[in-house]
């Protein structure tokens, strides 16, 4: 995956170009300060922040199913590997064995991790107790539906809400032997190669990939959190660049460079706060 712009997409260019403005504003308080860094540093430091936001920062991915049709696993190049010793040397398998494509699909770039991989025509728990395709089995007249529905509207009331909790119990039975006995497959997810690799029993009907892609470049560039976690890593290299040098602006007007450095820490470490507790914030309550 490439982190940094891709150079025949002028979209992302303009939002490059306007993130970089926007920063080199914000490092100089609207050029009160006659320190800025160049547009190419700050665009590699973008493509610096777009790997950790990537990885750390939920809103920056996003849930997508991918397909991928069976005619594709029926493949030669797809289902052989090492099956004979024209892949040996001696008693050495050829360094070109490991390059073969056995079991492997690849990625589009914009996919930054790959959850679960499904395999259609071959679930043998979510396809309902017989040859119906539904929960109830077809049958509306014995629906888990109908367990508190029969009974809300007359009497009893009691009896109805007793129903409500043993069709939530049946739904979460339901779902529960969904995840246990639908079919999936053992495979290997490579962020560099963008290589994902079956790790036991090959396909043969067509597959589903849960992935999670990268969202485009000016939709994460409008974030706010993005936008100050850029200000602060620039702010940080500023800190280096004038700690390097020791000189002094017209009317003996020394540089606190240190100052940078602090800026760029404080606001990092709240970003990355902010980004935690994002992350690991419940999604329940408890009563009394």
């Amino acid at each position: 995956m490439s982190y940094y712009v891709d150079c025949k997409d002028t979209e992302s260019q303009e939002c490059l170009a306007a993130l970089t403005d926007r920063i080199n504003k914000q490092m100089t308080l609207n050029c009160q300060i006659p320190f800025s860094l160049p547009t190419a540093a700050i665009a590699q430091i973008v493509g610096e922040a777009k790997r950790y936001f990537y990885n750390a920062y939920d809103d920056a991915v996003e849930e997508l199913y991918l397909t991928c049709p069976w005619e594709v696993f029926r493949d030669d190049s797809f289902r052989l590997g090492l099956t004979n010793r024209d892949g040996m040397d001696g008693n050495k398998i050829k360094k070109s064995e490991t390059q073969k494509d056995r079991g492997v699909i690849v990625m589009p770039d914009n996919v930054f991790s790959v959850l679960r991989v499904y395999q259609l025509g071959r679930f043998s728990g979510e396809a309902g107790w017989g040859s119906s395709t539904r929960l109830d089995g077809g049958n509306l007249d014995f629906g888990v539906q109908r367990m508190f529905a029969s009974s809300m509207y007359n009497d009893r009331l009691p009896q109805a809400a007793d129903n409500l909790l043993y069709w939530t119990c049946n739904w979460y039975f339901f779902d529960e032997a969904r995840q246990l006995l639908q079919e999936m497959h053992g495979f290997k997810y490579n962020r560099l190669t963008k290589k994902l690799r079956f790790t036991g029993e090959l396909p043969k009907f067509s597959c589903v990939f849960q992935t999670l892609c990268t969202i485009p470049d000016c939709d994460l560039f409008d974030d706010d959190l993005f936008f100050r976690y850029c200000v602060a890593l620039c702010m940080k290299h500023m800190s280096r660049i004038l700690g390097m040098f020791q000189y002094n602006l017209p009317g003996n007007v020394t540089i606190n460079y240190d100052m940078y450095a602090q800026w760029g820490d404080t606001e990092m470490q709240e970003i990355k706060e902010e980004i935690s507790q994002m992350r690991h914030s419940v999604s329940y309550f408890y009563t009394t």
